[in-house]
């Protein structure tokens, strides 16, 4: 089944709470050398980068680079400056946290968390301290009660639909009830597009929602950093 590994952001606290900062963050990933090293870890799943939440085998569109904030080192500096930070110094402390077990490539998020951290060091000059914790249910835990400045997240398909994706994870009206949406991420405007979508009966219209509230989630709002898009077979 198509996956996705994205890094969420808290947006209901400083500094995440401004759209100017998630945008420097995001425009500082550099996914090739992400997906390089996912690839090293578990060639099987083809990951492939990612700057839309939804894979395009889901979608039925390939938005790599289309929509989403792309690697442009340049433009996150000048969006960090834009956000106050003119002095990287002098911006608060961020803790990323990451599980890190797993069967095939124990450590694998947290290597690449920690390549992701060198990056906004290098582009940003912010530094950004990886934590880890191992236990699975204890991660969950974490991020339903005190979730942290950043944090990764997979997702693999109930069913291949967009709506599994961008729709249940953030909509509040989905069949989560908004209970995964660890960031807290909140926008009118996608709620109404997400909601739209799930109810058109014509493809291309339907398609076209979700795109549209895949540029205000990814790229606009900036609030989560799609990583790479993968396969799972699942028996």
């Amino acid at each position: 089944m198509p996956a996705v590994n994205y890094v969420g952001f808290n947006t209901l606290k400083p500094p995440f709470n401004s759209a100017l900062v998630r945008q420097a963050f995001a425009y500082s990933v550099d996914r090739d050398v992400l997906v390089e090293m996912a690839r090293r870890y578990n060639p099987s799943r083809n990951p492939t980068p990612a700057t839309t939440l939804t894979p395009p085998q889901t979608l039925g569109r390939d938005l790599y680079g289309v929509v989403g904030a792309g690697f442009d080192p340049q433009r996150a500096m000048g969006l960090l400056t834009e956000a106050g930070y003119t002095d990287p110094s002098s911006f608060p402390a961020v803790v990323f946290l990451v599980n890190a077990s797993g069967d095939i490539a124990p450590g694998a998020r947290f290597n690449m968390a920690n390549a992701m951290a060198e990056m906004w060091q290098t582009h940003l000059g912010v530094k950004v301290e990886v934590q880890a914790i191992q236990d699975f249910d204890q991660y969950n835990d974490r991020l339903r009660t005190n979730p942290p400045d950043l944090f990764w997240i997979g997702w693999i398909a109930d069913y291949n639909d967009p709506a599994n994706f961008i729709g249940e994870i953030f909509n509040p009206n989905g069949d989560y009830n908004g209970e995964i949406n660890h960031g807290g991420f909140a926008n009118p405007e996608f709620a109404d597009l997400v909601d739209r979508a799930a109810k058109a009966s014509d493809p291309a219209e339907r398609q076209e929602l979700y795109i549209r509230a895949e540029r205000l989630l990814c790229e606009t709002e900036a609030a989560v950093i799609p990583i790479f898009h993968s396969i799972y077979n699942i028996p």
